[in-house]
């Protein structure tokens, strides 16, 4: 249920919010058990039916309706201190777009439709594009221009998929998206493969799409079998989230195993030579 409302509430929130489960360490922790006293990391915990009896908590009615999910949600960023839109990197705003508009910066002009995952501009090749598109605090919302462009766009130079666009932007991007994914015990999974005909490609892209189609895997696990930094694999993630590749994402609840406890032998050396030998010692006197 938590889960189809925080997709039906997508795009209403300052960030997304993802259901993971059963997680303690996620940002936001809905307790249903009044009393239950789990420990939330540095995230924030919300009684769900029942009013909260610490001090801080949220509290949630329970069963959650759509519009009082959102007032806890939008809360919760406020004491999260979550980042809004215009502090995302370009790669997660151009994801969050509607409607079709067209920017200028400095000077270039970009034609955003993605209804028809089409993005023209007046560069001349995908590296100026990206390189314009980072080289400033873009704030999508406010610099969009929702009027048609001189021309409607048709002889922009360069013209793209937006997918195609947001995949190398997310790329680029690495760990300095807005993602607080634990890199050991968050598991990631992909249920297709992208669109590497259409989008940019790599043996160490072409590596991860293989591992995580095939089993749940960290992004710990995905640098040890690509061969690649921290983020490569994150941009890798963060690309398949925003252009919808069928990404799950769930925490790893394995306990740790143990450790081993040997008995070393009692004796010395001699002594198990002899007993391995089959050699025993003389009566004792």
């Amino acid at each position: 249920m938590l889960a189809q409302q925080l997709k039906i509430l997508a795009g209403r929130t300052a960030a997304p919010w993802l259901y993971l489960g059963e997680a303690p360490d996620a940002d936001l922790l809905i307790v249903r058990e009044p009393g239950l006293d789990l420990a939330t990391g540095s995230g924030l915990r919300a009684q769900a039916g029942s009013r909260p009896s610490r001090s801080g908590d949220l509290h949630l009615e329970w069963p959650p309706r759509m519009f009082a999910l959102l007032e806890l949600l939008l809360d919760a960023e406020k004491r999260l201190k979550v980042r809004s839109a215009s502090q995302a990197c370009a790669a997660e705003q151009l994801a969050d777009l509607k409607q079709d508009g067209w920017l200028d910066i400095g000077g270039q002009r970009i034609v955003l439709q993605p209804r028809q995952d089409r993005l023209q501009a007046s560069v001349a090749s995908l590296d100026e594009l990206l390189d314009l598109l980072q080289s400033s605090q873009l704030d999508l919302a406010a610099a969009l221009h929702l009027d048609l462009p001189p021309g409607n766009g048709d002889a922009e130079p360069f013209q793209a998929s937006l997918k195609s666009v947001i995949w190398a932007l997310a790329l680029r991007s690495g760990v300095q998206a807005g993602r607080n994914w634990n890199a050991q015990s968050l598991l990631f999974r992909l249920s297709a493969w992208p669109h590497f005909d259409e989008w940019a490609v790599s043996p160490p892209l072409l590596r991860l799409a293989a591992f995580y189609t095939r089993q749940p895997a960290s992004i710990a696990s995905g640098c040890r079998l690509a061969g690649a930094d921290e983020a490569t694999v994150r941009g890798f993630l963060l690309g398949c989230e925003l252009c919808q590749v069928g990404v799950t994402m769930n925490y790893d609840k394995t306990p740790p195993a143990a450790p081993e406890h040997v008995t070393p032998p009692a004796g010395g050396l001699l002594q198990r030579l002899r007993e391995r030998l089959g050699i025993g010692f003389g009566r004792k006197r």
